[in-house]
Order: structure tokens, then C-alpha cells, then sequence
């Protein structure tokens, strides 16, 4: 076996701790960019479904506090990461969405009569 500085480079059989057959893998850690792209979809989830129930003003604050948590995620998060344009496109959806929603409040009224 060969060494370099003294220190074999294939650890002994034992020294490896393995999983045993069936269980579980243990969780994987989420960064907090993952958490966030996740916990916006959820809440867009949630948004649309209120769309659908005409209530838009509670479809339109769920959005804000989405658009909100994006652009605290996006603050302190670098260019390079992996998730970044993932966010920057939700925060541009968010906009969008937000904009069109702006759009019809006035008329919230007539699309609750009409059920």
C-alpha cells in the first residue's frame, strides 16, 4: 500500500461506517435559498387557489409577502449560486403576477356576483 507522508490512502475496511440494508438515508441539509424557492412555490400554490375562489386581495398579499422573502434571500445571496436565477425569475413572475392582479381589484366586485 502506498503512503504519502506516512498516511495510507485507502482507509482500513473497518474504519468505515456503513448504513446497514433498508434504513433510511439520512436527510440532506437544504440551503437556505432551497428553503425559500420551496416555501415561495407552496405559497404561490396557495395564491392561485385563492385566485380561483375570487379573493383577490388575499391572493395579492400572499404574493407580496412571496416577492418580500425573495428579495431578503436575494440580498445576501452571490451571483454564483446555484439558486440564484432560480430567484431572480420567481421575483420577476412575482411581479408580474402581482401587476395583473393590481389590474382587476376594481373590478373584484362584479366577479363575486357572478357565482
Amino acid at each position: 500500500m502506498s503512503t504519502f507522508q506516512g498516511v495510507p490512502r485507502v482507509p482500513p475496511k473497518g474504519s468505515r461506517v456503513l448504513r446497514p440494508r433498508g434504513e433510511a438515508a439520512p436527510p440532506q441539509r437544504l440551503s437556505a435559498a432551497q428553503g425559500t424557492v420551496e416555501e415561495v412555490a407552496a405559497k404561490q400554490k396557495e395564491a392561485g387557489v385563492l385566485v380561483r375562489k375570487n379573493d383577490l386581495n388575499g391572493a395579492l398579499t400572499l404574493f407580496d409577502e412571496c416577492l418580500v422573502e425573495v428579495e431578503e434571500t436575494l440580498d445576501g445571496l452571490p451571483k454564483d449560486d446555484l439558486h440564484y436565477m432560480t430567484l431572480v425569475q420567481a421575483r420577476n413572475d412575482l411581479a408580474t403576477k402581482i401587476a395583473k392582479l393590481k389590474e382587476f381589484i376594481p373590478y373584484e366586485y362584479y366577479l363575486k356576483s357572478v357565482k
